[in-house]
């Protein structure tokens, strides 16, 4: 018989020793001698299953031997799973070699190719994953590793066995670019082949169940010896901006990003010291930062220019800080000009002294603080403080001779000193008026009608300056071009929070008996978004609107219900929708005409039976509080045409009073947080021939009031 390669001469002893122990004893039968060689050779690994099945046949022709169908299940475990694998065996480990590059994906180790153990055991260029020599050959296509029979693990960019488990055409699963497939079942690594070991929690034989199955350059992995490639929790950078990390088992790299403001140094991503390739100020020099956030290269030395490093240029050397607000002494405030070259004194006007910057009151309530009477057939109907204390007006302007009226638009200075006036009206119209005016930022806006022309009906009409009243654009609103008995009038206007405007006021068709109230919203430039009409059949009028810090806006005015006039206050949402209405009538015929708003809390002005009153309510209408407009020396005021809120969540609200033969007055009243009137009083204003049409109050706490062609400027509170 011809001599056995090594795996099957196992099997066979062992076979023929288990067969002997149930026949030999009976008989006096010969064991034939199995004796193994060094033999090798593609035809040895043919003959050695035939000789197998020869031992098997002589051993089944024994007295009592098991059966072909029984012999498994008379064997024990660990001969049956012996060869069941030891054909699989021979065929990875039989084939002859000088070098592994002759072996694929295995290795060649003595003279033989089989698994490797290590990457050491590969040819050059490969590594050792899961006994599999693997190339190391870069690519980003599957084109690149076809002719090594491989495919493209993008993830790690290099060729692979597998990139996913449908790579691996015998089956199991792709760990690490290599196919693993399902070992034989297992209870004990004794039934598992040379170089596997049982995995108790798996019962399935594996190339390694814990980093000690592997050599010490390896470490296990999902069941496979995985060579190692760094330290565990090491970190380096792999690119500015990114930094890589060793996992716990020292196998693989997982790359993050830096957060943002951070760039990856040495080992670590650290916070810039400046802003990558930006150009940045130390001292005196223009510097530009590096790349990765840190260090720093020399652009220009501003001193050299007699100049200093601001904001990463060279720029002059200011003598303030722009914007900023000093005391010159008590009489004047200091304003640093825009550019930082120097200083504006703004006196103080009377009543005031300059303390922390700012012009104060040092004045009784109703003190007169200033003011100013206007020619040319001028009659103002709005007033409105600015945020520097000086003041912005809106009315009319007639002049003697001519005919129809012109806008007119002005800003005075704290002491009520016209700074600028502009009168004006659009092409082709007559009988034109701003009647509301508002601010916002650097922009002052005023607020009226076109009156009819030779080519267009009135309309809506807007008008937008800046500060120093030298730009002005125009915009006109309107639902018709060309028909003259149908018109739109603005009598309120207000900021909204996104940069635009609300306009109130009324669409009538033949006189304000036909009027519908209307509110529109436009955007910053005047550009309409939307307008609502609102109310009934006929004399529906809005004439104030304020904006709502939440969103949208509350107008106030006049409607009809049943046979009389009565108030009316309609709060709508940002795109036009009614969310609140009411129609407040605490005497017969009334009608509110002012408006203001702080948080959630809103408060009105205007006339009832012929006096005025003041409300207070909760953003969704509820009522607080309401009263009538006292006079010191009267019964009741006429009328209410201003309201402003204080900090104590009391009132301030200007009004007028005309008694019958005397002169009108400016009053001024002073109401707490719970309604009740603390200060009252009133005042002159002009020549005492028009009433009071608006009264605002200042930040500092002066008021400005308009009638006629006057404009007056009082202590208040």
């Amino acid at each position: 018989m011809r001599p056995l390669s090594p795996q099957v001469r196992g099997a066979a002893v062992a076979l023929l020793a288990f067969a002997c122990g149930v026949a030999c004893a009976q008989q006096d039968a010969v064991v034939p001698s199995v004796t193994a060689t060094g033999g090798d050779g593609g035809a040895e690994l043919a003959q050695d299953a035939a000789t197998a099945q020869e031992l098997v046949s002589d051993i089944q022709s024994l007295p009592d031997a098991p059966s072909p169908e029984t012999l498994d299940d008379a064997l024990p475990p660990e001969v049956v799973a012996d060869i069941a694998v030891a054909p699989e065996v021979v065929a990875e480990t039989t084939k002859t070699c000088t070098e592994s590059a002759q072996c694929g994906l295995l290795a060649c180790k003595a003279g033989v190719c089989g698994p490797c153990a290590t990457t050491a055991d590969c040819a050059t260029g490969a590594s050792c994953l899961g006994g599999k020599c693997m190339p190391d050959v870069p690519c980003a296509s599957d084109k690149q590793c076809q002719d090594l029979a491989l495919v493209c693990d993008k993830t790690a960019g290099k060729c692979a066995e597998c990139a996913a488990a449908a790579d691996c055409v015998s089956g199991g699963k792709c760990l690490f670019g290599v196919c693993v497939t399902p070992g034989a079942p297992c209870a004990t690594t004794k039934q598992c082949p040379s170089g596997q070991v049982c995995h108790k929690g798996q019962q399935k034989c594996v190339q390694c169940a814990e980093s000690a199955d592997c050599a010490a350059s390896q470490a296990c992995v999902g069941t496979i010896c995985v060579p190692k490639v760094c330290t565990p929790g090491s970190s380096k950078c792999v690119a500015v901006n990114a930094i890589a990390t060793c996992d716990a088992t020292g196998t693989y790299w997982s790359t993050a990003s830096c957060e943002v403001g951070h760039s990856c140094v040495g080992e670590d991503c650290k916070k810039w010291l400046c802003a990558p390739d930006k150009l940045v100020c130390q001292g005196s020099f223009v510097v530009k930062c590096g790349s990765d956030g840190f260090g720093t290269s020399p652009v220009q030395d501003c001193a050299k220019d007699g100049k200093k490093c601001d904001g990463g240029k060279c720029a002059a050397v200011l003598a303030c800080t722009p914007g900023a607000a000093v005391c010159d002494g008590t009489v004047a405030v200091k304003l640093c000009k825009a550019d930082g070259s120097g200083w504006t004194a703004i006196p103080c006007g009377k009543g005031t002294a300059c303390s922390g910057g700012a012009c104060k009151l040092q004045c009784k309530a109703g003190d007169v603080l200033g003011g100013d009477t206007l020619g040319g057939g001028v009659n103002l109907a709005a007033v409105q403080a600015l945020p520097d204390d000086s003041w912005l007006l809106a009315g009319t302007a007639q002049p003697a001779g001519t005919l129809g009226t012109k806008g007119v638009f002005l800003r005075a200075d704290p002491s009520g000193k016209p700074i600028w006036t502009q009168a004006f009206d659009g092409p082709d119209y007559a009988g034109s008026a701003l009647r509301a005016v508002a601010s916002q930022g650097p922009t002052l806006a005023a607020a009226g009608s076109l009156g009819q022309g030779t080519k267009y009906a009135s309309a809506m009409w807007l008008v937008r300056a800046n500060a120093a009243g030298t730009l002005f654009e125009h915009a006109k609103y309107s639902d018709t071009s060309d028909d003259p008995a149908v018109g739109w009038d603005a009598e309120g206007l207000a900021t909204d929070a996104a940069g635009g405007w609300y306009l109130a006021g009324s669409r009538f068709t033949a006189g304000p008996q036909s009027a519908d109230g209307v509110v529109l919203r436009v955007d910053g430039e005047g550009k309409k978004l939307w307008h609502k009409t609102l109310g009934g059949l006929f004399g529906d009028e809005l004439w104030a609107v304020a904006a709502v810090p939440s969103g949208g806006m509350v107008a106030v005015g006049s409607t009809w219900a049943g046979n009389e006039a009565t108030g009316w206050l309609v709060r709508l949402d940002a795109t036009g929708k009614v969310v609140v209405e009411l129609k407040p009538n605490w005497a017969a015929g009334c009608a509110l005409t002012a408006v203001a708003v702080q948080g959630e809390s809103l408060a009105t002005v205007g006339q009832c039976g012929g006096h005025g009153w003041f409300a207070s309510y909760d953003i969704n209408g509820k009522l607080w509080f309401k009263g009538k407009l006292a006079a010191p020396d009267q019964a009741a005021a006429d009328f209410g045409a201003g309201v402003a809120w204080l900090s104590d969540n009391g009132l301030v609200v200007g009004g007028g009073t005309s008694p019958s033969g005397k002169q009108a007055k400016v009053l001024a009243l002073r109401i707490d947080a719970a309604g009740a009137v603390s200060e009252a009083w009133h005042a002159k204003l002009g020549d005492g021939s028009a009433a009071a049409a608006d009264v605002a109050r200042r930040g500092d706490g002066a008021l400005g009031a308009v009638a006629g062609a006057a404009f007056g400027v009082y202590c208040g509170w």
